[in-house]
C-alpha cells in the first residue's frame, strides 16, 4: 500500500508540473507551487522601488530652487562678461589718453603757455565728447552693454580734431574778434555775435563735419584695400560732401538755437580771462552733438 501511495503521489506531482510548464527529470525533484500562492505572493522589494524612485526624482521645490540659482548664475556671468567687454573697449581711450598726456608734457616746454593750455583743453573736450556721444547713442538703442563697440576710428579722429579745431582755431577766432571789435555796447556785442556766428556756425560746422566724415571713410577704405588710393580719395570726398550737404541744414538750425545766445552772453558778461573755460564747457556739449551728427552714414550712390 505504501508503495502504491508513493507511486500515486509521484504521478500526481508529474501531472501538476506538466500543467504548470515544468518538465521534471529523474534526477531533479520539483516541488509544485500552487497558482494562488504565485499570484498572491508579495515581493520583498514591493514598496521599496517606489521609495527609491521618490528619492531619485527631485522634488518640485528643489527643481525650482535650482532653476532660480541657475538663472542667477547666468545673470552674474552676463554682467561679468559685459564688464570685461566694456573694459576691453576702453583700451583705445586709455591709449589715446596716454598719447595726449605725453604730447602735453612735451608741449609744456613751449613759451606760449596759453596755446598749450588751449590745445590740451580742446583735445580732452573732444575726446570726452565723442566717447560720451557713442555711449549715449548705444544707450538710446536699448542694446545690452555686452554688445557695445567703440568706434575707434571715429574716436581718434575726434581727438585730432579737438587738438586742431577746439584747441587752436576756435579760441583764435574768439580772441581775434574781441581784439578787432573791442567794447561792450549793444551794437558792438551784436556785431561780434554776427561775425562769430557767420564763421563758426557756417564754415566751422561744415569743416568739422567734413573732416570727420572724409577721414573716417578714407581710413575704412584703406583698411579694406578694396579700391586704389586715388579712386578711394575721390569717392570719399564726393560721398562726404553729399552727406554734409544733406545733414548741414539740420545742424545749422540747431546751432542757431544755441550759439548766438551764448555769444551775446560771452561778449557782454564773461570776461576774456574766463572765456576759455566757458567756451570749453559749451564746446564739450556741442562736440557730443557734432559727433552724433557726423556719424550718420553717408548716402550711397544708389540712393542718389
Amino acid at each position: 500500500m505504501k508503495l502504491l501511495l508513493k507511486l500515486f503521489l509521484l504521478h500526481s506531482a508529474s501531472n501538476f508540473a506538466s500543467v504548470q510548464g515544468f518538465s521534471p527529470s529523474a534526477s531533479t525533484a520539483v516541488s509544485p507551487i500552487p497558482r494562488v500562492l504565485l499570484e498572491s505572493s508579495v515581493s520583498p522589494f514591493d514598496g521599496k522601488e517606489e521609495e527609491h524612485a521618490d528619492l531619485a526624482a527631485p522634488s518640485s521645490s528643489s527643481t525650482g530652487y535650482k532653476k532660480v540659482e541657475s538663472a542667477d548664475n547666468s545673470s552674474n556671468a552676463n554682467r561679468r562678461e559685459a564688464a570685461v567687454h566694456m573694459l576691453r573697449q576702453q583700451t583705445t581711450v586709455l591709449k589715446t589718453s596716454m598719447v595726449v598726456a605725453v604730447l602735453t608734457a612735451a608741449l609744456k616746454r613751449l613759451p606760449h603757455k596759453s596755446l598749450v593750455y588751449n590745445l590740451q583743453t580742446g583735445t580732452i573736450i573732444f575726446m570726452i565728447g565723442d566717447w560720451a556721444a557713442q555711449i549715449l547713442t548705444h544707450w538710446k538703442l536699448n542694446s545690452p552693454w555686452s554688445k557695445f563697440e567703440l568706434d575707434k576710428k571715429r574716436f581718434i579722429l575726434s581727438t585730432v580734431l579737438g587738438c586742431i579745431w577746439g584747441g587752436y582755431i576756435n579760441p583764435l577766432i574768439y580772441a581775434t574778434v574781441e581784439h578787432l571789435i573791442p567794447g561792450k555796447s549793444v551794437r558792438l556785442v551784436l556785431t561780434k555775435m554776427l561775425v562769430t556766428c557767420s564763421i563758426l556756425s557756417t564754415w566751422g560746422n561744415y569743416t568739422t563735419m567734413m573732416f570727420r566724415k572724409f577721414f573716417k571713410q578714407l581710413w575704412e577704405g584703406i583698411s579694406k584695400k578694396e579700391e586704389k588710393t586715388k579712386t578711394l580719395i575721390t569717392n570719399s570726398w564726393t560721398d562726404s560732401i553729399q552727406s554734409c550737404n544733406q545733414d548741414f541744414k539740420e545742424v545749422l538750425s540747431d546751432d542757431l538755437k544755441i550759439w548766438p545766445l551764448y555769444d551775446l552772453v560771452c561778449y557782454s558778461l564773461i570776461s576774456p580771462a574766463v572765456r576759455p573755460i566757458t567756451n570749453a564747457l559749451m564746446a564739450s556739449a556741442w562736440a557730443m552733438y557734432m559727433s552724433i551728427a557726423s556719424a550718420k552714414a553717408a548716402p550711397s550712390p544708389k540712393e542718389n
